[in-house]
C-alpha cells in the first residue's frame, strides 16, 4: 500500500513528503538496516500510526522514497524515438552524477540486501522497462534485442566506473548510440 491508496480520509501531502524525505535522508546517512520505522516518524514529525497507514512496512516505504526521488526524470515520447533513446541515457548518466551513485555502489558490493531489492524495484526495474520500450522504438525486436537493451546503460555505468564520471551527451550521441541501436 503506498500513499493515497483510497481508504479512509484524505492523506496530507506535506506528511508524505516529509517521510519520504527522511527515509532517503537516513538510507543515504547510514543505509538501509541502521534505522527503523519510528527513526523516520520522529524525523519526519508524524506519528508511527501514519506511516503504516501510508505504507505496510520499511522496504515499502524505501521503495516509495527511491521512486519519489527519480519522478521528474522520465522521458515523455515525443515524435523521434532517437531523441527520446538519447535522452534516457543521459538522464542515467546525469543521476550518476548524483544520488543514483551510492546506490548503485550498494547494488554492486551488496546485491543480496533488502537495500539492494529496494533499488532494482524502485529505479533499475522502471528505467529498465522504459528503455526498452524507448529502444523497440527505435530498433523494433531483433531477436538479441535484450542485448542491446543492456548495451548502452551497461557502457555508460562501465564509463562511470572506469573514469570517475559519467559519459556526457555529446559521448553518449557519438559513441555509445550508433553501438546501442544496431538491432
Amino acid at each position: 500500500m503506498e500513499a493515497g491508496d483510497g481508504r479512509g480520509r484524505p492523506r496530507k501531502q506535506a506528511i508524505d513528503d516529509a517521510v519520504l524525505r527522511a527515509t532517503r535522508e537516513l538510507v543515504e546517512e547510514r543505509g538501509y538496516d541502521a534505522f527503523g520505522m519510528r527513526e523516520v516518524a520522529d524525523r519526519a514529525g508524524t506519528s508511527l500510526g501514519a506511516l503504516y497507514r501510508r505504507w505496510t512496512g520499511k522496504h515499502d516505504l524505501v521503495v516509495a522514497a527511491l521512486r519519489a526521488a527519480t519522478r521528474g526524470i522520465d522521458v515523455e515520447p515525443t515524435d523521434d524515438p532517437e531523441a527520446d533513446l538519447l535522452e534516457g541515457l543521459v538522464l542515467l548518466a546525469q543521476s550518476l552524477n548524483g544520488g543514483a551513485r551510492p546506490l548503485l555502489a550498494h547494488l554492486l558490493a551488496k546485491p543480496g540486501t533488502e537495500l539492494s531489492r529496494a533499488i532494482r524495484e524502485a529505479k533499475i526495474d522502471p528505467f529498465g522497462a522504459a528503455h526498452r520500450q524507448r529502444l523497440r522504438r527505435v530498433i523494433g525486436s531483433p531477436p538479441d534485442f535484450e542485448e542491446y537493451a543492456a548495451l548502452g546503460p551497461a557502457l555508460i555505468i562501465l564509463t562511470t566506473m572506469t573514469t570517475g564520471h559519467p559519459p556526457g551527451r555529446d559521448e553518449i550521441r557519438d559513441r555509445i548510440m550508433p553501438l546501442h541501436k544496431r538491432g
